[in-house]
């Protein structure tokens, strides 16, 4: 009697021991696909203000040949 109660615990435990494994393998993935999409905004963020900044110098640009085009014409 007291040997079935042991067998059931390991039992138990054992299928504990795997839920657990299966679990953790599940959240390594979860996370390996956080950190892939993290990489990949923060990349992008980069590409943005790299644009933005691009974009604000030609905006100069244009002030400045709108500014010429002006003092030329007076």
């Amino acid at each position: 009697m007291e040997n079935k109660m042991e067998n059931k615990m390991e039992n138990k435990m054992e299928i504990n021991v795997d839920e657990i494994l299966s679990k953790n393998e599940e959240l390594l993935m979860q996370n390996k696909k956080q950190m892939k999409l993290k990489n990949q905004l923060i990349k992008k963020t980069k590409e943005f203000h790299n644009s933005q900044n691009k974009l604000n110098r030609l905006i100069m640009q244009i002030a400045t040949l709108q500014e010429e085009i002006k003092n030329v014409s007076n």
